[in-house]
């Protein structure tokens, strides 16, 4: 069962090329850009901060605990004020350049840790029991929005920052033997990227474009990535599913449009919402005791309380049906089932 960091795979598998006796130190790193105000020139600000995984999830995600510290405020670009992509791109070029000198400049100590089975390469630091224990300081996650983690890869924006899947594929099932292949391998980008900046003379240009092409070919970018330089990383390991942006906002509003549209048309719609406005309060469960249909915004606290009631609201709606409805509702249970179990699979 997975739960805190320590249960997770990387934590086991990392631990083992490590000398006998070391402890882990995940790094949980993130930035979000954050609007300051809409008046007197529209601010922005770009902190960069920093938690880690031998502390408890139900204390780090709380801010009151201050478990969070900010290593650092990004520069946020100014806006691209022409129409021609292209006269932009050499512009888009420096500011990926700038972000990814920023991030080695921050994550400089964490280099000091070599990969190797040498005890002396460790840290000696002071626990929180009291102990001193030789510590490997870990970058474990980058937590980002989608857009971001494509900038930090870097891909393009329409491209998985995890495989080489093409954007016409995404969503299709890969077999399990052709993972492996599809994985965006720090070394393989990180080689290419070398070949493309030693690209000097005449013939060097034409390897250089060709070079340009496989990476373009796999949705990739002809820039640094901020990661290659970090022992015992992955990059493509480093991206965290973005579970308000891609299964809060997204695919459960997919999931509360296609209800509601289905249960008008079973005429179950007033069922659905007395049930929904029935309720109880439970433990870490908020509810504003209204029905589905009078409730009219929904933030990520609302969607994620959504993915926990909407089953047994939707059987409690559905149940007793006519015969000839049994089969079109047991489906609609099923695939109601199937999307609430993914909205929980990706958090771990």
């Amino acid at each position: 069962m997975y739960s805190e960091k320590n249960s997770a795979d990387w934590w086991w598998e990392t631990q083992d090329s490590l000398p006998p006796g070391a402890t882990i130190v995940p790094l949980i790193c993130g930035w979000d850009e954050t609007q300051l105000t809409d008046f007197s020139g529209d601010k922005k600000a770009w902190p960069i901060s920093l938690t880690i995984g031998n502390i408890y999830s139900s204390i780090r995600d709380k801010y009151s605990f201050l478990a969070q510290i900010v290593l650092a405020f990004y520069p946020v670009p100014p806006k691209f004020q022409r129409n021609s992509a292209s006269d932009y791109r050499p512009q888009r070029d420096i500011n990926q350049q700038v972000l990814c000198d920023i991030a080695k400049r921050v994550l400089e100590p964490v280099t000091r840790f070599p990969e190797g089975e040498d005890i002396t390469s460790g840290a000696l630091w002071a626990c929180s029991d009291g102990k001193m224990r030789l510590c490997w300081p870990i970058l474990a996650s980058w937590l980002v929005d989608h857009m971001e983690h494509a900038n930090l890869m870097p891909v393009k924006y329409n491209a998985c920052p995890k495989c080489q899947t093409l954007k016409d594929e995404l969503g299709s099932l890969i077999h399990p033997p052709d993972l492996e292949s599809h994985g965006r391998k720090s070394g393989v980008f990180h080689q290419k990227y070398r070949q493309y900046q030693n690209s000097k003379t005449a013939s060097d240009r034409q390897a250089k474009k060709m070079t340009v092409d496989r990476l373009e070919s796999v949705s990739a970018r002809p820039v640094p990535c901020m990661f290659w330089d970090l022992a015992h990383v992955e990059a493509n390991d480093l991206h965290r599913p973005d579970i308000l942006h891609n299964i809060y906002i997204r695919m459960l509003d997919h999931l509360m449009t296609w209800i509601e549209g289905f249960l008008h048309l079973h005429g179950k719609a007033a069922v659905f919402d007395e049930f929904w406005a029935g309720i109880p309060p439970y433990p870490n469960f908020y509810h504003c005791g209204k029905a589905y249909s009078q409730i009219l915004q929904w933030s990520g606290k609302e969607m994620r309380n959504f993915g926990r009631i909407i089953c047994p609201a939707m059987s409690a709606a559905v149940h007793d049906p006519l015969p000839s409805h049994r089969a079109v509702f047991q489906k609609a249970l099923t695939c109601d089932w199937s999307l609430v179990c993914c909205s929980l699979v990706v958090q771990y």
